[in-house]
């Protein structure tokens, strides 16, 4: 009995120091209860670890959402604004594009390539300004020891009948305070001199030239169109804005 107490001693000492290295050579019992005890241990450290994981990715994932909720909105204020932005230029450039001016009403300043609409309804647009040392004209070429300021000028008739041009009307610049009448012109604008009227449907383009002071710009030129209205005469100027 002895004998068997002390194997059973030396055999419960094994078990246990090998338990700790290798469970083959463990007694069945002993093994599986450390075994038990150490898998349940790891179990719960790797369940709390996972749990902590993913509440850690829970976080991070409303965290997320909530930047492309943010970043959604702000888009969307930034379209906004843009839309407005755009409404508002589209509306400010169709009231600026056009400016009539009937019989009776006050004279009008425009910007080049605005139209003015006459009382009968004709429009007059001028629009541009250029500057040339000569050109040509009938054959022969045109010099001057100034400059030559060409205006572009445009008599429209958008009316379903034939309208005559207000009487009394004339183009000259101003520069500088001092008044400047065209010396010559180009193209069917000329013809408003002679057969003074416009027909239904029909444009008249050309241009107006004159002779300017050397080193005129575009910003010191102010075209006008004066003609007699039924309150008088009126006058529309037109500059480079």
């Amino acid at each position: 009995m002895k004998r068997r107490d002390f194997i059973a001693t030396v055999s419960t000492g094994i078990g246990i120091s090998v338990a700790g290295c290798s469970s083959s050579e463990s007694s069945p019992n002993e093994t599986s209860s450390g075994t038990g005890t150490t898998t349940t241990s790891q179990t719960t450290q790797t369940t709390e670890g996972t749990t902590t994981t993913e509440a850690a990715e829970t976080a991070t994932t409303t965290e997320d959402t909530d930047i492309a909720t943010t970043t959604e909105r702000t888009e969307t204020a930034t379209t906004t604004d843009q839309k407005e932005t755009a409404t508002t230029t589209e509306r400010a450039d169709s009231t600026t594009t056009t400016t009539s001016t009937t019989d009776g009403q006050p004279n009008a300043d425009l910007t080049l390539g605005e139209t003015a609409t006459f009382g009968n309804g004709l429009e007059g647009t001028v629009r541009n300004f250029r500057f040339k040392s000569e050109y040509e004209s009938g054959g022969t070429t045109q010099t001057t020891d100034q400059t030559f300021l060409f205006v572009d000028f445009t008599v429209a008739n958008p009316t379903n009948s034939r309208k005559s041009v207000p009487s009394g009307m004339s183009i000259y610049v101003t520069i500088g305070g001092r008044r400047y009448d065209p010396t010559d012109s180009k193209g069917a604008v000329r013809s408003l001199y002679t057969t003074r009227s416009v027909g239904a449907g029909a444009t008249k383009s050309g241009t107006l030239i004159f002779e300017v002071p050397k080193g005129t710009t575009r910003g010191d030129v102010t075209a006008s169109l004066e003609y007699s209205g039924s309150g008088g005469k009126r006058t529309l100027r037109w500059t480079s804005g």
